[in-house]
């Protein structure tokens, strides 16, 4: 409880990533076919609903609201371990900040704190669940009708010109992805609209981005990646190349063949 108010704040915004990274393992389960456990999803988002809360004493740094916090986290990381890996709590939110991690050791800039990342890439993610509730079965149809496989020549390209020297461990990663063609696609493509009421369900228990950052607010962190220091295209770089960085189905790519941005 001691702790400078930017960690607390940090360690708050991010268990909010659970939020979207539920969802995110949701939809890998439906359209990548991921192992998912549901109790242990439901024991995370238990754990993410204890913090939000309790949001405004954890701001003010009550120890009794810390304890919640730490308590959560470590509900979390017992969660990740009783699944085998970082699942159930890392989504499209962390491969943002994992982007910007790398970039800026790449850059020899100073750090951020891993969770003020998190928290305002959640913010970014809950904005594509918004944008996905607003699809209808129809629209979605056109646009699945003109989604195109990215050609793997041009996706590797992009990984390249991202990540630099780290590209061939990213290609490698990726490969599941990189590997698809026309058939697969279309598979994926029939899943989504096979799975459209389920997806929506899924979208609907993503909070709104709005509500994201009111709870960033109370424990007072970042809410947007210019309060990171962070410029306009170091956001846009992390939306278009972070989900490259693991082999899992999440918002950030249904978002590509959507055709969200």
């Amino acid at each position: 409880a001691q702790a400078p108010r930017a960690m607390i704040a940090a360690g708050f915004a991010d268990m909010l990533g659970k939020l979207t990274s539920i969802a995110d393992w949701r939809i890998g389960r439906l359209l990548w076919n991921e192992p998912y456990q549901e109790p242990i999803a439901e024991r995370t988002l238990a754990a993410v609903k204890l913090c939000t809360d309790n949001a405004q004493a954890i701001g003010e740094g009550s120890p009794a609201a810390v304890r919640v916090l730490l308590d959560a986290l470590l509900e979390s990381g017992y969660c990740m371990l009783d699944f085998g890996s970082s699942r159930p709590a890392s989504g499209a939110e962390h491969h943002y900040s994992h982007f910007w991690e790398m970039k800026l050791l790449q850059e020899g800039r100073p750090a951020i704190l891993h969770g003020a990342k998190v928290g305002v890439a959640t913010a970014l993610v809950a904005g594509l669940y918004a944008q996905l509730r607003g699809l209808s079965r129809e629209a979605a149809a056109d646009r699945l009708e003109a989604a195109v496989l990215p050609p793997r020549a041009a996706e590797e390209a992009a990984i390249r010109a991202a990540y630099g020297d780290l590209a061939g461990d990213i290609i490698v990663e990726h490969a599941n992805f990189l590997n698809l063609d026309e058939a697969a696609y279309d598979a994926i493509k029939r899943k989504i609209l096979t799975h459209w009421d389920e997806l929506q369900a899924i979208a609907a228990q993503v909070p709104p981005p709005e509500q994201i950052v009111q709870w960033l607010r109370e424990v007072g962190g970042p809410t947007t990646a210019a309060e990171l220091g962070l410029s306009a295209a170091e956001q846009a770089q992390a939306a278009n190349n972070g989900h490259y960085l693991r082999d899992r189905f999440t918002m950030r790519k249904l978002a590509r063949v959507l055709q969200i941005v």
